[in-house]
C-alpha cells in the first residue's frame, strides 16, 4: 500500500468554494464544524458524490486548545494520504476564517449501524475483515508518520451497506485530531514517545494517553476497543466515574472480561482466536503491544489465502476455534454495540449559529457574483440531522431510544471538548489536565 508520505499533496485551491460548489443538507456535525452534501456547479455528476466539511478556524475549540491543535492539520494530513480504507480528500479551499474540505461522500453509513442491523447476519469472519482493513489503514498512516488519535466506532463508515453489497469495506474518517510524528525528533516505533496532548474519546484512550506520554500505538489500542465493542457489545473497560475508568484502563492487573453485554446471551462467547487477537491489541504496555503492521500478522486477522489463516480451514464439520469463528454474533449483542456507538446529541443553538454564518457568507458571495442568485438555501434538512440522543446513550446498558434522521454518511463531526466534562471526545492542555481530573465528567447513569 505504500505510505502516506508517497502521495503528492493537494494544493489549496485558488478561488472561492461557492464559485465551484453548491451546498445542500447537513450530514453531520462536531465542534470542529459541519459536514454537508455538496456538488460541482459546472458538472452533471451525481449530487451524492461529494461532501464538504466546513471548519471555522476561529471557533472556540481552536482558541481553547491553543497551539496544540491547528485548524489546518486535518487538511494537511488528509492531503498526504490515499488509501482504499481512508476517506478521500478532493479539494481544499481557504476563505478568511473558513476552511472547506471537499471529500468523496461515503454512502454506506456508519459501521456500527450495519453491525446492529437485525436484518443481516454478522459473523466473526466479517469482523475480522473489518478489523484487518482498519489496521491496514492505520499501518499506512503510521508509515507516513501520521497518528490518527481518534480511532473509534463513530469514525468508521462503510463504502456500501452489506445488506446491498454482501461485503464489508470500511473508510476511516475524521482527521481533526491527527498529527504528524515527524514534526518532532522522535522514532515512530522506538522507546521515545513524544506526543503529550491528552485527546480522543475516553473509552478508546490507551494507558499511555492517560499518562500523557504516547506514540503511534495508541491507534492500535483504539482499534482493539472497536473490535471488542463489536464482538462483545460493550467496552473492554467501562465506568461512569472518570477516576475509576482511568484506573481500570491503566491498572496492569485489570483485564477485559470477554463476557457478553446481554443477560439473554450469556452463553455467547468469542472464539479463542478472537480473544487472543484482542488480548494482543489491548496490551497495556505499549512496548509489548504490536504495531499495526505486526498486528496484521495475528492469525485471526490474516486474510483468507494467507499461510496459516484460520479462515482457510474447511467449514464442513468444523469444530472448536473455527466453529466459533463462523458463528453469527447474537442480535442482542450487536444491538448493544450499536447503542454504545451512537453519536452524542447535536447542539441546536450551535448548529443554528453555524448555518446562519454560512448563509451570511453565501449572501455576501451572491452580492459579489449576481449570476449565482437563486441558489437553494443551505437550510438544515430534517433528514440530514441525527436528532436527539440521550446523554447516557454511550452506556452499553442504556436502552434509551434515538430519534431523528439518518446521519450515517457523515464524514466527520467528532465532538471535541476542552475538558473531561462529558462522555464524549476531549482535548486537555497540560495546564488544564489536573483541573480536568476534578471535573464532573462522565455522568452516564
Amino acid at each position: 500500500m505504500g505510505s502516506a508520505a508517497t502521495r503528492p499533496c493537494i494544493p489549496t485551491t485558488a478561488g472561492k468554494f461557492l464559485d465551484e460548489y453548491d451546498v445542500g443538507e447537513m450530514l453531520g456535525s462536531g465542534v470542529f464544524g459541519q459536514v454537508r452534501v455538496c456538488w460541482p456547479r459546472t458538472s452533471d455528476v451525481d449530487e451524492n458524490c461529494f461532501a464538504v466539511k466546513v471548519v471555522d478556524t476561529c471557533s472556540e475549540v481552536f482558541e481553547a486548545s491553543g497551539t496544540y491543535i491547528a485548524a489546518r492539520d486535518e487538511a494537511d494530513n488528509l492531503q498526504a494520504v490515499r488509501h482504499p480504507h481512508i476517506v478521500e480528500l478532493s479539494k481544499v479551499f481557504e476563505e478568511g476564517r473558513w476552511l472547506f474540505l471537499v471529500m468523496r461522500r461515503i454512502n454506506g453509513g456508519e459501521l456500527f449501524q450495519a453491525i446492529s442491523d437485525p436484518d443481516i447476519n454478522v459473523s466473526e469472519a466479517d469482523l475480522a475483515t473489518v478489523s484487518r482493513q482498519l489496521l491496514q489503514a492505520i499501518d499506512y498512516l503510521h508509515r507516513g508518520m501520521i497518528v490518527h488519535r481518534d480511532v473509534k466506532a463513530e469514525n468508521i463508515l462503510l463504502s456500501e451497506h452489506p445488506r446491498k453489497s454482501g461485503t464489508w469495506a470500511i473508510k476511516l474518517i475524521d482527521f481533526g485530531l491527527s498529527t504528524r510524528l515527524d514534526k518532532s525528533p522522535c522514532c515512530l516505533f522506538g522507546e521515545k514517545e513524544s506526543l503529550q496532548l491528552v485527546c480522543g474519546t475516553a473509552y478508546y484512550c490507551s494507558p499511555e494517553v492517560w499518562a500523557g506520554q504516547y506514540g503511534a500505538k495508541v491507534d492500535v489500542w483504539a482499534a482493539g476497543v472497536v473490535l471488542y465493542l463489536a464482538l462483545m457489545g460493550c467496552y473492554p473497560f467501562y465506568d461512569a466515574d472518570q477516576n475509576a475508568l482511568e484506573t481500570k484502563i491503566c491498572d496492569k492487573k485489570v483485564f477485559p472480561k470477554f463476557l457478553s453485554a446481554c443477560e439473554d446471551s450469556v452463553s455467547y462467547k468469542a472464539s479463542p482466536g478472537a480473544e487472543k487477537a484482542l488480548t494482543s491489541l489491548l496490551l497495556k504496555d505499549p512496548d509489548t503491544r504490536p504495531s499495526a503492521a505486526a498486528a496484521l500478522d495475528i492469525r485471526w486477522l490474516q486474510s483468507p489465502g494467507s499461510a496459516g489463516s484460520i479462515w482457510e480451514k474447511t467449514k464442513v464439520g468444523a469444530t472448536g476455534e473455527l466453529a466459533l469463528a463462523d458463528a453469527v454474533i447474537p442480535k442482542l449483542v450487536r444491538a448493544k454495540a450499536g447503542r454504545a456507538a451512537e453519536r452524542p446529541q447535536v447542539d441546536a443553538k450551535l448548529e443554528n449559529d453555524r448555518t446562519e454564518a454560512l448563509e451570511v457568507l453565501k449572501a455576501l458571495h451572491e452580492l459579489e457574483s449576481p449570476r449565482r442568485k437563486g441558489q437553494r438555501p443551505l437550510g438544515i434538512s430534517a433528514r440530514g440531522t441525527r436528532g436527539v440522543v440521550s446523554r447516557n446513550s454511550r452506556d452499553p446498558d442504556c436502552m434509551d431510544s434515538v430519534s431523528g434522521g439518518d446521519c450515517g454518511t457523515a464524514l466527520g463531526g467528532g465532538h471535541v471538548y476542552a475538558r473531561l466534562d462529558r462522555c464524549e471526545d476531549f482535548v486537555v492542555t497540560d495546564s488544564e489536565a489536573e483541573e480536568s481530573k476534578e471535573s464532573n465528567w462522565c455522568q452516564c447513569r
